[in-house]
């Protein structure tokens, strides 16, 4: 699993950065925010998809009625707390 999400994950952020770049006048740091986030979404979605349905089976709670919902909600909330952080930590540190 993580082999794969880090493969997928970077292949998105390499194309959410390509997309930035391709933006008249998008500076660098921009690109470096959103494919850093992007990437670190994916691999939490994926970690996400892969430890919330095993969590709920053994409380005893059908995952397939939950997981989706749940996880959907989550990975929303996660995308935007990461693009917080990643553009807060790169703005700040100046590069």
């Amino acid at each position: 699993e993580i082999l794969t999400s880090s493969v997928i994950a970077l292949t998105l952020s390499l194309a959410a950065f390509a997309r930035v770049m391709l933006t008249k006048g998008a500076p660098l740091k921009m690109g470096i925010v959103i494919a850093s986030a992007t990437y670190a979404t994916v691999v939490f979605a994926i970690a996400g998809g892969t430890i919330v349905p095993l969590g709920l089976q053994r409380l005893g709670l059908d995952p397939c009625n939950l997981s989706s919902p749940m996880l959907a909600t989550l990975t929303d909330i996660m995308g935007v707390l990461l693009l917080c952080v990643v553009s807060t930590a790169v703005l700040e540190s100046g590069l």
